[in-house]
């Protein structure tokens, strides 16, 4: 917006300018005539007289006229140099928004690409340890298992010296043999990979030299302030020119 408003005053300098010769009235030449009935000498001295009045309005004339340009030529002067400097501030402000959004951009996609490598690492790696603490964990069952029916036995044993036993030898035995064993506390969770995530960047990807991108970002600039031509990313398209200005100064 500061951009387009310094346009304006240049353009009204401008209009300022070229129409000073318009604003200023010269005088107008004396239409003189001789009498030759008449004095020749108080003639003469009245045409001098018109003449030297008609030479003193040209002077002021031409006096004022040179001031009016020189002020209205200083003032679009200044007004042109405002509006180039913001110009090219705003042209370097676009440039450096550019190349910043296509660094991001690239950053963006490298992490992505990085994060799928991952993932596909990270999920082999996950299937292969998962068969094998699977088959771990049914070892420790089994295990577990044997090691509490060797603890049957042995207290079978530690009964068979009691004297104030009731039960059988093949009683306590068959126990033994039957002893049911609970392992669930063994029991492994989360065998499942989590979900994988896709980051959507949405409309996010739209850079620099793709045809939107002008229409996008800039389309609510100013027309008389267009914006420079757009340096597309690297790998993208050629450099696409901005909105273009229906507005010419000259």
């Amino acid at each position: 917006a500061d951009e387009s408003s310094k346009e304006m005053a240049t353009v009204l300098a401008w209009n300022d300018l070229k129409n000073v010769y318009v604003d200023l009235s010269p005088p107008v030449a004396p239409n003189f005539s001789f009498d030759v009935t008449g004095d020749y000498l108080a003639q003469a001295q009245e045409f001098a007289k018109i003449m030297n009045a008609f030479v003193a309005e040209s002077e002021a004339f031409a006096t004022d006229l040179q001031t009016s340009y020189i002020g209205a030529k200083q003032t679009y002067d200044n007004a042109s140099l405002e509006h180039k400097d913001k110009k090219k501030l705003c042209d370097e402000s676009q440039e450096l928004f550019e190349i910043s959004y296509c660094q991001w951009l690239a950053g963006a996609e490298s992490a992505l690409d990085k994060h799928e490598d991952c993932w596909e690492t990270g999920s082999d790696s996950f299937n292969l340890v998962k068969s094998t603490v699977l088959n771990s964990g049914e070892q420790r069952k089994h295990e577990y298992a044997a090691m509490q029916k060797i603890l049957c036995f042995v207290q079978m044993l530690q009964q068979s010296f009691d004297p104030n036993a009731t039960d059988t030898a093949a009683m306590r035995t068959a126990a033994c043999d039957g002893l049911a064993v609970s392992t669930s506390f063994l029991d492994l969770v989360n065998l499942d990979i989590p979900h994988q995530s896709t980051p959507d960047f949405g409309n996010l990807t739209l850079k620099p030299g793709d045809v939107a991108w002008n229409h996008t970002h800039y389309a609510a600039l100013p027309k008389k302030a267009p914006v420079a031509p757009v340096m597309a990313c690297a790998g993208g398209a050629t450099s696409t020119q901005g909105p273009e200005s229906s507005y010419s100064l000259y």
